[in-house]
């Protein structure tokens, strides 16, 4: 295994067909095979003013957690099917077989159910890591007075360390599971396991690449989570908690957008890399030899006894 040829070869593809970029757009949410990250703290959205929710306030802030959350599960289900069709893409691509998106989609498709279902222990860390973001977004509108003595957002912050780094360890699972299922059409326990087994068995080979997707992972998402996470939610949620938006606020909303479109379209390409990273790396584990067990040194055959003797 080469793992500075299998990263060569893994630009390689996703530079040469940007086609794959679509799919690579949806591999954004919770399972995704990304890892989901959040601030505990966020931009205060009030200045000094306390803001007093009425009713109709509360009931919007329910409302747009309700269309994000909507928003979250479709974003859900599109990448369990951009993930089985980035998978096939790129075994095939790599074999130099031609292949279009919608012959790719149609085997995301196919293999949905499966790999949704393995996306679901993923999931949970997102879901957490999302409700702390919305914790962040509401502690925001309590003004700098209240945020400085919120203990909770003391807390929050070892708590989103947590959920990081256990979020990584499923997300890297999940890589190898995923493709045991695509690539070897298994059931999810059973391509959890046989995932499980290649990562173990090659993980001494795969330390530098666990490292460098890590590194670039965490890096994409901290990016894009602090126009999103940091900047935009807890303005969307004083707007409609009643609030009101300045036009220095409003100006930074709009820059908020602004890069929030760019990084997306960054993270579109970045996941089409690592998803062809991991399907490469994947087909070189299970082409590669079996390692032979330890072996004692042989001992030395006793000496044959001399002639005429019993």
């Amino acid at each position: 295994m080469n793992p500075g040829a299998i990263w060569s070869q893994a630009w390689r593809l996703a530079r040469q067909h940007s086609w794959l970029w679509l799919p690579g757009l949806f591999l954004a949410g919770l399972g995704s095979g990304n890892v989901d990250l959040t601030l505990p703290g966020t931009l205060n959205a009030v200045g000094d003013r306390t803001l007093v929710y009425s009713v109709p306030d509360v009931m919007g802030i329910v409302f747009l957690s309700g269309v994000l959350a909507v928003g979250g599960v479709a974003l859900w289900v599109a990448g369990a099917v951009a993930r089985g069709a980035l998978i096939v893409a790129v075994d095939r691509l790599a074999d130099d077989q031609p292949i279009d998106l919608a012959t790719a989609l149609a085997a995301g498709v196919a293999h949905f159910g499966r790999l949704f279902l393995i996306g679901l222990p993923v999931a949970i860390p997102a879901l957490l890591l999302t409700f702390v973001a919305y914790t962040g977004a509401l502690a925001s509108l309590s003004g700098p007075v209240a945020m400085a003595s919120n203990l909770v957002l003391t807390v929050l912050l070892p708590v989103c360390g947590l959920l990081v780094i256990t979020s990584l360890a499923l997300t890297l699972v999940q890589h190898f599971a995923d493709r045991a299922a695509v690539l070897e059409d298994l059931g999810p326990l059973a391509a959890i396991r046989t995932g499980w087994s290649e990562l173990v068995t090659h993980a001494r080979q795969l330390r530098g690449t666990i490292a460098g997707w890590a590194a670039l992972t965490v890096l994409v998402r901290l990016l894009l989570v602090l126009p999103t996470t940091g900047l935009m939610l807890p303005v969307l949620f004083s707007m409609v908690a009643g609030g009101g938006l300045a036009m220095p606020g409003l100006l930074l909303l709009a820059v908020a957008v602004f890069l929030t479109v760019i990084l997306v379209l960054l993270l579109a390409v970045v996941n089409v890399f690592m998803s062809a990273l991991w399907t490469l790396v994947y087909r070189a584990c299970r082409a590669a030899p079996p390692q032979a067990p330890a072996t004692h040194p042989e001992e030395p055959a006793p000496p044959e006894p001399a002639e005429g003797q019993a």
